[in-house]
């Protein structure tokens, strides 16, 4: 994260650009990290794929309680794990990531699409608000269903 903020505030001449390393670079680079190192294992790391789903799960809201269009970068890191559980063929991780990855881009309550103009206040007062709280409900059953795949399929699996 600090690379990500010291390289906008070298590199560009915008006041914003070090608000741009810290929210969106960094944030983004430690999921992309976090990939590399757990594409690279040998022996299966679904805690580690998981605990960087959460994260990316945290991110999103966070991003999303800045601006609703802000919520594509947090998109942008979900959809870096789905890559990772497609790369380690982690079923439960690549189902709940995807319904995920939609629930976020369609939000309650009103399911129309994240860049929506209407979603929005970036020149007005927005039409539609995003509900905050019914989108981490959301994602809450999501990592239930998540947890619950994942330990009947270890428990499941032959040894």
């Amino acid at each position: 994260m600090v690379i990500g903020m010291a390289a906008m505030a070298l590199f560009s001449r915008s006041n914003v650009a070090p608000m741009l390393g810290i929210f969106v670079i960094g944030p983004l680079g430690a999921f992309a990290g976090g990939a590399f190192a757990i594409g690279r294992r040998d022996q299966p790391t679904n805690i580690a794929l998981n605990v960087m789903w959460l994260a990316s799960l945290l991110y999103t809201l966070f991003t999303i309680r800045l601006s609703a269009h802000f919520g594509v970068w947090g998109v942008a890191g979900q959809v870096i794990v789905l890559v990772v559980a497609v790369m380690r063929r982690s079923s439960a991780t690549i189902a709940t990531t995807a319904i995920a990855i939609a629930m976020t881009l369609f939000p309650p309550p009103h399911f129309v699409f994240l860049l929506d103009p209407r979603v929005g206040a970036s020149h007005q007062v927005a039409e539609l608000e995003i509900n905050k709280t019914m989108l981490l409900l959301e994602y809450f059953a999501t990592v239930v269903v998540a947890t619950a795949l994942s330990l009947s399929s270890r428990y499941n699996s032959p040894r």
